[in-house]
């Protein structure tokens, strides 16, 4: 698996950021996602800008779209995961940064994500110890990560920052995967270590939001952690089925030995129940790890060339 804190290799500064699309999920942001796209259109190497209107009841659209942005607006409010994907299939260039429309992030932590971009990889934005997270959230977000963390194999230092750049073909490939709340973070950041690509992380500083938050921390924070089961079944299914099925095995086992040769009358049917169970589901895992293997070879074949059009059509969306 490739090193992930190693420095990144960043083109040079003067290099132009034309083959790199920001995509900004937004909803119901009017109050501050003008600011964001004025910062982010002063960029070097002018970047290309892409607001998803996530079916906002407010001028979001209008707002980000007079600030200078490119707009596709979803008929209904979809959810972040939804934008993140419609955003992704519409870009037309090689990268894909994924901005909050909330203010939170600093065009300067933008620009660092941009010039930190190489192909077949992603960067992600780390957010350090002055950076601003809502306090009520970060147990569950501890806890999260931990999850996460164990079916990696490995420390995450920022599991869901929504600040991150990667190369758009390696992450088309599992589109399909991605949910559409807000779990899409912690889903490609999960598909990143489980398939062994390259990740990276780069320092930031995070702000106040402006406006209020759409996130319940219970619904979407469940909402996650049946996700990361999801996961685990679908890309380490071994894990999720062998530690029970082992336990099964011996439980049965030593139930109906001891049962023997207590009573004298043989293994007993409840003892003989668990075991075969037991063996039942590990017969389960090793058919989930081939099926695995086998979906995971057919996602990650070549994929046709990039388009480098710069049409306004694409799917998921109408254009605005």
């Amino acid at each position: 698996m490739a090193t992930r804190r190693k420095p990144a290799a960043a083109p040079p500064a003067a290099a132009p950021a034309s083959d790199v699309t920001i995509v900004v999920p937004a909803f119901n942001e009017e109050r501050g996602i003008g600011p964001v796209i004025e910062a982010l259109a002063r960029l070097a190497g002018r970047p290309r800008i892409l607001v998803i209107d996530d079916g906002s009841s407010d001028a979001t659209g209008a707002v980000a779209r007079a600030a200078g942005a490119r707009v596709i607006r979803h008929a209904r409010n979809r959810g972040y995961g939804a934008a993140v994907k419609t955003g992704v299939r519409n870009a037309r260039t090689r990268y894909v940064l994924l901005c909050d429309a909330d203010g939170q992030h600093r065009a300067e932590d933008v620009a660092k994500l941009v010039a930190a971009r190489r192909p077949e990889a992603m960067v992600v934005g780390e957010r350090g110890h002055g950076a601003y997270q809502v306090a009520s959230r970060k147990p569950g977000k501890w806890l999260l990560t931990k999850v996460a963390e164990s079916i990696a194999g490995e420390r995450i230092p920022d599991l869901n920052s929504g600040l991150r750049i990667f190369d758009r073909a390696l992450v088309s490939r599992f589109l399909y995967l991605l949910p559409d709340g807000f779990s899409a973070s912690t889903t490609v950041t999960l598909l990143f270590y489980r398939r062994g690509f390259d990740i990276s992380y780069v320092p930031i500083q995070t702000v106040v939001r402006v406006g209020t938050s759409t996130v319940k921390p219970l619904r979407d924070g469940l909402a996650t952690l049946y996700l990361i089961l999801k996961l685990v079944i679908v890309f380490h299914p071994l894990r999720f089925f062998v530690p029970p099925g082992i336990a099964l095995v011996a439980i049965g086992f030593t139930q109906g030995t001891y049962r023997a040769l207590v009573s004298g009358r043989g293994f007993t049917v409840a003892g003989l129940l668990v075991a075969v169970t037991g063996l039942l589901t590990l017969f389960f895992g090793i058919l989930a790890d081939q099926i695995s293997t086998l979906a995971a070879n057919l996602a990650e074949r070549d994929l046709p060339p990039l388009p480098d059009d710069d049409g306004d059509e694409g799917a998921g969306g109408a254009v605005a």
